[in-house]
């Protein structure tokens, strides 16, 4: 899961480095706002924290591919099995990370 955020200035998407993964954890460790640094106008932006946004991370599925086709491979000598365990282990992994993503977005902080 990335976090982003979007520039006030220039509007281009602002990655969040952290590795909360709920908003609540977010605020308890960098409070309820953020300063931000927009690479595309240097601007630095300060942000509440209902003003960040997750979305999923392709490097995961990435890994996930990857995990599956070596599965495969060697199920495939072994056993003759491929397709329920290959096709599992991507929805599992996809699964997981859009519910990250969901439960991240759906969850606001009350503004002070």
């Amino acid at each position: 899961m990335k976090l982003y955020t979007i520039c006030e200035f220039c509007r281009s998407n602002i990655n969040v480095k952290s590795s909360c993964s709920t908003r609540s954890e977010l605020q308890m460790k960098e409070g309820d706002h953020l300063s931000v640094y927009c690479s595309s106008c240097n601007e630095l932006n300060k942000k509440h924290v209902n003003d960040i946004c997750a979305q999923a991370n392709g490097k995961v599925l990435l890994i996930a591919l990857i995990i599956s086709i070596i599965v495969s491979a060697i199920l495939w000598m072994i056993l003759g099995a491929i397709g329920v365990i290959s096709v599992a282990i991507i929805i599992l992994f996809a699964q997981q990370e859009m519910k990250a993503v969901k439960s991240f977005n759906s969850y606001l902080i009350r503004r002070k």
